[in-house]
């Protein structure tokens, strides 16, 4: 039986010194998880991180990973990149550290598609082309429903932002779009951000 009540809480930065793990300090966050076209978001506050180790992180777009759960049983619930950190005082003696970060954000913000289908292509043709231009941003194939077995009478071209290609196919297909993050129970593990599209109940 698994026990729920010694808390854990896990957070990983990946600097360009290597990995961070401020793990044993005290933690608080806040993850939304967006039901409509854009990031998930978190805002994870670290206390009385040491200076040295705040300096290295420093730069947007730097991997953040946080796992949470209890001692028995915990997962990777964001993985994502850092948009904005914030350092400060909460008082006389308590420094804290605030990261904001975004999954999925640099897919979202900078992949774009420029391609053209011949007639006879698939919904799921589609979404490949589409996950191609994702996946150098971080982003893989989450779930992917059956999008059916209609084919296009034309050729299909794509050109423009890839979130918003993704919109019109699921849109096209009358399913919708979603990201998620890969969870694990194991320490070592490292969530990724993925893309899903499903049909609505």
């Amino acid at each position: 039986m698994t026990r729920q009540w010694i808390r854990y809480f896990g957070l990983s930065i990946e600097t360009s010194d290597g990995t961070v793990d401020v793990s044993n300090l005290r933690g608080r966050f806040t993850v939304r998880y967006a039901t409509t076209q854009s990031p998930n978001t978190a805002e994870i506050i670290i206390t009385n991180l040491a200076e040295s180790t705040a300096q290295k992180i420093n730069k947007e777009g730097q991997k953040v990973t946080l796992t949470v759960g209890y001692e028995d049983g915990y997962a990777i619930i964001f993985s994502g990149n850092i948009v904005q950190k914030r350092v400060g005082r909460e008082n006389p003696i308590d420094t804290y550290l605030t990261i904001l970060a975004s999954d999925g954000d640099r897919a979202y913000n900078y992949a774009t598609v420029s391609k053209t289908l011949a007639a006879g292509s698939s919904f799921k043709d589609q979404v490949d082309v589409v996950l191609e231009a994702m996946k150098p941003h971080g982003v893989t194939a989450g779930y992917i429903t059956d999008l059916g077995s209609r084919k296009m009478p034309g050729p299909r071209t794509f050109f423009g932002m890839a979130r918003d290609m993704m919109r019109s196919i699921a849109t096209s297909a009358g399913a919708t779009t979603a990201s998620s993050i890969s969870s694990s129970r194991t320490k070592q593990s490292r969530g990724t951000s993925s893309f899903s599209i499903q049909r609505p109940e």
